[in-house]
């Protein structure tokens, strides 16, 4: 019989500052991973953690990815030859409530996707609320894709 072992964390916000304004949303996405964190039991087993790729014996290990300056990239696994992203999903829409004329650095909105299909497009604007009619439109609460930074 297989089982799955579960590892679990507590996520933090420790960096939070009581009564603290954001300029935008792209400040305030940019700050969130800085005020976020989550500490692995130290009898956790089969992680990695860091910049660099696991060596060969370490790719039965979920890599906790991190940049050169150590701001969290993503959860990897070692699949059909290569580290793959599990962690957040490539190419997943993401609802958010912010100015659609103002997407932060990293992100796409759904409908400038050019890999979204005009059937996946019409079912993600259904939850699409306007924000103004400008010109041009724009939405208060509309998907986004994250395509890196």
């Amino acid at each position: 019989m297989t089982t799955n072992d579960v590892i679990r964390g507590a996520v933090t916000l420790d960096g939070f500052l009581e009564g603290r304004c954001f300029k935008s949303w792209d400040e305030f996405v940019r700050t969130l991973p800085s005020m976020l964190s989550v500490e692995i039991p130290a009898n956790a087993t089969n992680v990695s953690v860091g910049n660099i790729q696991p060596t060969d014996d370490q790719r039965d290990n979920l890599w906790v990815r991190k940049d050169n300056s150590g701001s969290f990239m993503g959860l990897f696994v070692y699949s059909q030859g290569a580290w793959q992203q599990v962690y957040p999903p490539p190419l997943s829409a993401i609802l958010i409530l912010g100015d659609s004329r103002s997407i932060p650095t990293g992100y796409i909105l759904a409908s400038d996707a050019s890999f979204v299909d005009a059937a996946t497009l019409v079912s993600l604007q259904t939850l699409w609320v306007a924000g103004g009619l400008g010109p041009p439109i724009w939405y208060k609460l509309f998907h986004v894709f994250y395509v890196g930074v």
